[in-house]
């Protein structure tokens, strides 16, 4: 059936650190004929995702790694290069499937085995996306930003490390695997034998490439983790990669305080949490004494942050006890101070009248870098959908508003009585002011005289748009004043 979707977008993120500062692909895929069902399938494949050598997070990691005690090692980590466009997708379908269903008659989710395969297949079929105005579709691997991705190159990589380690000689083989999606942290006997297991690795499978980087000073970077052996020990404090600078959120941006405080508690966090001896949080905290002043924050801010988050793990204070109350998130556009006001002026009432429910207001600054530099091709106005729309005649400028969820393609050839497949005429179209407009005055319809006034991916919000422009520009050729009430006066 015909849904409103548009392709998917494809850019590249540089990556500075690098030399020759080469480009990272990522393709947005929101909005694409399959995100949906990849979003619904997504949770159905998370237990073949990962295995006994998987690590969640860096807190994970760090608390893992500070429990170890070895004396005499070698640390390494191994990346796999460009994981994600080299994951093959037939042979990760497979998998996926296989360790799903056990037994042919195995159900999953109201799924049998058929039905799951020819849905995953779906999903990551046929991938089409816009790179440069044109069009292209992908014949094999996983797009970073596709909802699948991380699920795929997890799902493959967790099936093949259990029996490249079960396989793997005892002359080499590593004492400690850690993996987080491409990046592997190990612990080897001796130097020597990281080098044999690179090159063993490298032999396994053709899509996949290793790459090594080794201990210097006993210390290694893994992820966003500086770890430390010393003495039978390991220890763990926050890493910073050389291209790193004290740029950050500034204190004077137009933005609710609330956010402002975040940039610097979610860092002190990372920092308690991440630094697994008090000299290195001290160190932390010295940073971000730079990094606040750097960016204009009170000098003070800081020290009191830390006092809080301080009191708040030694001494926390007794929890409320109440029912809990459904969350219900609302975003609206960041003005100033008003806005705070407003958020103040509503809360007691909100309250007073849905008492079960919390209101949470997201007030949103619609003004971004993204605005003045354009990082992805612009999706043609025909294959966007989900809008409110205006069309104006060429010949008396009578002018008409509609909203549709489908591409503007289809709607405008609905409103030609075309065929949107074979663009012949259709035998019994659908009515359309535009159509009769055209006929009786015998007026020409061209596309180029469609425009976009409004996105809104729901329907009551595409209805409500297109009653405020029709009741504020008033077309001539709308039947009805509005499509939903909207009790303005």
């Amino acid at each position: 059936m015909v849904s409103g979707s548009t392709p998917g977008l494809l850019y590249g993120l540089p990556k500075v650190h690098k030399l020759g500062i080469p480009l990272r692909p990522i393709l947005s895929a929101i909005n694409s004929p399959t995100y949906k069902l990849s979003k619904l399938l997504l949770p159905l494949i998370d237990p073949v995702t990962s295995n006994q050598y998987s690590i969640k997070d860096s807190f994970e990691f760090s608390e893992f790694i500070t429990s170890v005690s070895i004396n005499n090692c070698y640390m390494a980590s191994f990346d796999v290069k460009s994981l994600f466009t080299n994951v093959p997708v037939k042979e990760t379908r497979d998998i996926i499937v296989n360790q799903l269903f056990p037994a042919p008659d195995y159900i999953l989710h109201s799924l049998n085995k058929t039905q799951f395969a020819k849905l995953l297949n779906l999903a990551t079929n046929d991938t089409i996306f816009l790179f440069d105005n044109q069009l292209y579709k992908q014949t094999d691997g996983m797009a970073m930003g596709s909802p699948l991705g991380p699920a795929f190159a997890n799902s493959f990589l967790s099936f093949h490390e259990q029996n490249w380690l079960n396989a793997c000689p005892p002359e080499f083989k590593p004492t400690v695997y850690k993996r987080y999606v491409d990046d592997c942290f190990l612990i080897f006997n001796h130097q020597s034998q990281a080098t044999l297991f690179l090159d063993y690795l490298n032999t396994k499978h053709r899509n996949i490439t290793f790459t090594m980087e080794g201990q210097d000073d006993n210390s290694l970077p893994f992820l966003d983790i500086l770890v430390k052996h010393s003495n039978g020990s390991f220890s763990t404090s926050l890493y910073r990669k050389p291209s790193t600078t004290l740029l950050g959120l500034n204190f004077f941006s137009f933005l609710p305080t609330k956010y402002k405080l975040s940039a610097l508690q979610c860092r002190l966090y990372r920092a308690f949490k991440l630094c697994s001896t008090w000299i290195d949080f001290h160190e932390e905290i010295k940073y971000l004494h730079n990094f606040s002043n750097f960016n204009l924050f009170p000098i003070s801010l800081i020290s009191d942050l830390v006092r809080k988050l301080l009191d708040d793990v030694y001494r926390p204070k007794s929890p409320l006890i109440t029912v809990p109350k459904q969350k219900i998130y609302l975003k609206i556009p960041y003005i100033g101070l008003n806005t705070i006001k407003m958020i103040n002026s509503l809360n007691p009432t909100l309250h007073k009248t849905f008492p079960a429910v919390q209101f949470i207001f997201t007030p949103v600054n619609g003004f971004k870098i993204s605005n003045f530099f354009k990082l992805k091709d612009t999706i043609p106005l025909g294959l966007r959908s989900s809008l409110v729309y205006q069309f104006t005649c060429a010949d008396c400028n009578a002018r008409y508003i509609g909203q549709t969820g489908l591409q503007l393609n289809l709607r405008i050839s609905k409103h030609l009585g075309l065929s949107y497949r074979t663009n012949l005429p259709l035998t019994t179209p659908e009515s359309s002011s535009i159509r009769t407009h055209s006929l009786d005055m015998k007026h020409s319809v061209s596309r180029e005289k469609f425009e976009i006034l409004a996105s809104a991916n729901d329907s009551l919000s595409r209805r409500i748009l297109e009653s405020l422009y029709i009741r504020e520009l008033k077309p001539e050729l709308n039947k009805d004043l509005s499509s939903i009430p909207l009790f303005l006066f």
